[in-house]
């Protein structure tokens, strides 16, 4: 069983994507000026953004850190790639550092590698067709478990934001003047 995405989709799929590729750029120039706090965090949004533009071109649900783990690990092992599950702990680690702040330059110049790594590879599988949706009751316990995570709308769920623009910006807005 296949999705096909809708147009709607396929807009915020591009959106979180483009974001996921500033971020990731912003996470090498805030290494480079020396802010480990800014870089840690720009490289833990890039990959989130990343995971986030898979998620909504197959129409699940990626809206809490859980999600965004749930599907790392769904598309992991359903492609047997399983060497994403690697690289993602890199950025994730990332989302730590900044608030711990317990790492060296070139740690997080590793990190950020990975990260570039892990966007590409989630670009590559945004760029796939349509997500495999085996039914669930093929699927290993866990894998039917995380698919039914990230088909199912959660109950404390807050209206879709239908309007692209609602959406952080590709790139920050300038400040105005006063």
């Amino acid at each position: 069983m296949t999705t096909t995405p809708s147009l709607e989709s396929l807009q915020h799929s591009d959106r979180y994507a483009a974001i996921s590729q500033r971020l990731l750029r912003q996470a090498q120039e805030q290494l480079n000026l020396g802010d480990l706090i800014q870089a840690s965090e720009k490289a833990w949004g890039a990959a989130a953004h990343a995971v986030k533009a898979v998620a909504e071109k197959w129409g699940w649900y990626h809206q809490a850190h859980y999600r965004l783990n749930a599907a790392v690990t769904y598309i992991a092992i359903e492609q047997q790639r399983e060497e994403l599950i690697g690289l993602y702990r890199h950025p994730a680690a990332m989302h730590i550092n900044y608030y711990d702040n317990e790492l060296y330059e070139d740690e997080l110049q590793i990190a950020i590698n990975s990260t570039q790594t892990f966007v590409a590879e989630m670009e590559k599988i945004r760029a796939e067709t349509a997500a495999p949706f085996p039914p669930p009751q093929t699927l290993p316990r866990p894998q039917a478990r995380r698919l039914r995570l990230l088909t199912t709308q959660p109950k404390d769920y807050a209206p879709r934001l239908n309007d692209i623009s609602l959406l952080p910006p590709v790139e920050p807005e300038p400040p105005e003047s006063l």
